[in-house]
């Protein structure tokens, strides 16, 4: 089996890896559009606490 890794170029994925040990810590949040104000707010501040505490953030 690590044979198979090594050749196959495997990258381990931390949140991958922690799924089935509790909380992973991933939020998202998709939407088609943004015409209503408080959902704009809602996603805004969403986002601005994600920064704040994420190691990642793909707007």
């Amino acid at each position: 089996m690590h044979a198979a890794i090594d050749e196959l170029g495997r990258i381990p994925n931390r949140t991958a890896r922690t799924l089935g040990t509790g909380p992973v810590g991933v939020v998202g949040i998709a939407v088609t559009g943004l015409r209503r104000p408080c959902l704009t707010g809602l996603v805004e501040a969403r986002a601005t606490e994600a920064e704040a505490s994420a190691d990642l953030v793909v707007p």
